[in-house]
């Protein structure tokens, strides 16, 4: 009778936030991202729960793509957060069949492939391999709700999960992070009755195994009864002895070897019954090994963090605050590149301090990035401010002026530096008409310039209006001071 206190206690909603903010979810219609929210967490999330206690919440439109053959929904941070909190809510009052591996508490296609393998054993060598047709958006969503009203009594929170189901007008939302955990209540009683009947059963989302092979006729009946049909074109008869794949697992390969060949980047993990995530954008990445304290920092790059001013202090909030901006992060990546494994390992570590630290989203830009030579001094102080003035004091000035020179100074082969170019001005051109034609081409990309920032204050201004809107307030405290909404505009006050 209380799971919509449950729901909307800070504790639930900061547990929420952590998970989201755990992957590199795209931001949603209002613009507001991961980075944007977690600057003023405390203030946002009360915001939240205000709306959600007020009965002033109302969840943003979702925004779609296409991917495939399917349309995946993206949705705002706020909603990522209360979606997250309804589906733990939903997952503590009932408890899915054994049969049923995705999307529940310590199980995941590594159980399911481990049933399948004690099946295999036992002498079970024909099954039916079933898929449901378009499964998420043929869901009954009056049905659903009749089934959480059987499992959750709360009025309060069937209200807020009939609004949450309430942005997706034809079943549900294929993005939405409680989505999974609807979809495995809304087969709950085909679960239960297609495993009284089967000697084996196995269901992965939509994915299905089941023997014997002629209860493919059971499940078709079954699903009809609650408007669902089988994908006829991926649903088969298949056998041992001819071998089949299930769930992308190859029957005749033992989980450990699988495991080895990399068939899923954190077997390990998944495998010792490590909870499964249940947003639909998530991306699994393998456990920083750079993060913890076996890492040690090579002595060329401990100079670097020693020496350059604005280096020390991006590593030292990480060490601190576990959070860096997207512009920090990036000026790691941009100083450290070059430095071949040294240097990657490093990026692991400082982003791995990182509470939203991502292995496969940071080795992907790692490997994108091609620029030959690290960022320079010149350009990092400008980025910085003046405050961070660089103190370096290099002997050649033809060296290219970077934070990593104070790593060949323990290292000298770590890399090698470019020589400046020699500044090229404007007007090199010797008649009047080509220096009039240079100097209009200048000004023509600074004007490019110009509406390219002009664009991204719109995008800016529109992600800060919406959270004023949303939160019905007239400031925020951010850490670079307090963010007043007048209608003069906005201002920030500056302790």
């Amino acid at each position: 009778m209380f799971e919509f206190e449950r729901a909307t206690s800070m504790d639930m909603l900061t547990m929420a936030w952590q998970k989201i903010s755990s992957k590199n979810g795209c931001p949603g219609i209002d613009g507001v991202d991961l980075s944007f929210y977690r600057s003023d967490l405390r203030n946002n999330l009360r915001t939240l729960q205000t709306a959600l206690v007020s009965g002033n919440y109302k969840p943003f439109t979702e925004k779609r793509y296409s991917n495939k053959n399917r349309v995946i929904c993206i949705h705002c941070v706020d909603d990522k957060i209360v979606q997250t909190v309804a589906a733990e809510i939903v997952m503590s009052a009932y408890l899915p069949s054994k049969c049923v591996h995705g999307f529940v508490k310590r199980r995941s296609v590594f159980t399911a492939k481990k049933s399948l393998d004690n099946a295999l054993k036992e002498g079970t060598n024909e099954y039916f391999k079933a898929d449901i047709k378009r499964f998420y958006d043929s869901i009954d969503n009056a049905l659903l709700l009749r089934k959480l009203e059987n499992v959750v009594t709360d009025y309060k929170f069937l209200s807020l999960a009939k609004l949450l189901l309430g942005t997706h007008f034809l079943g549900i939302s294929t993005g939405s992070c409680f989505s999974p955990v609807c979809s495995n209540l809304y087969l709950a009683d085909f679960d239960r009755a297609i495993a009284k009947e089967s000697t084996f059963y196995s269901r992965y989302v939509d994915d299905m195994l089941v023997a014997p092979a002629s209860n493919s006729v059971l499940i078709s009946e079954k699903l009809r009864e609650i408007g669902l049909h089988m994908n006829t074109d991926k649903s088969v008869t298949v056998n041992a002895a001819k071998g089949f794949t299930f769930l992308e697992f190859d029957i005749n390969t033992p989980i450990d070897t699988a495991i080895q060949n990399g068939d899923f980047a954190t077997a390990e993990e998944l495998y010792t019954a490590q909870e499964n995530d249940i947003t639909a954008e998530s991306v699994i990445s393998p456990k920083n090994t750079h993060s913890n304290s076996e890492y040690e920092i090579p002595a060329h790059i401990q100079n670097v963090v020693k020496m350059c001013h604005i280096v020390n202090a991006i590593v030292c909030k990480a060490k601190t605050q576990n959070y860096l901006t997207y512009s920090e992060k990036f000026h790691i990546l941009q100083i450290f590149h070059c430095l071949d494994d040294d240097g990657t390992k490093f990026i692991h570590y400082v982003l791995g301090l990182c509470e939203d630290y991502d292995y496969a989203e940071t080795q992907r830009r790692i490997t994108k990035y091609g620029v030959p030579n690290p960022v320079g001094c010149k350009k990092l102080c400008e980025r910085f401010g003046g405050v961070n003035k660089c103190v370096c004091n290099f002997s050649n000035d033809k060296i290219y002026p970077t934070p990593i020179i104070h790593a060949k100074h323990i290292k000298p082969d770590c890399f090698t530096p470019s020589v400046p170019k020699d500044v090229v001005g404007h007007f090199k051109s010797k008649t009047i008409e080509h220096k009039a034609e240079d100097a209009l081409s200048g000004l023509l990309q600074l004007n490019r310039k110009a509406y390219e920032i002009r664009e991204q204050q719109n995008i800016f201004k529109g992600q800060i209006e919406s959270l004023f809107e949303r939160g019905n307030v007239k400031e925020f405290q951010t850490p670079q001071g307090l963010l007043i909404k007048t209608d003069g505009g906005l201002f920030i006050k500056v302790d």
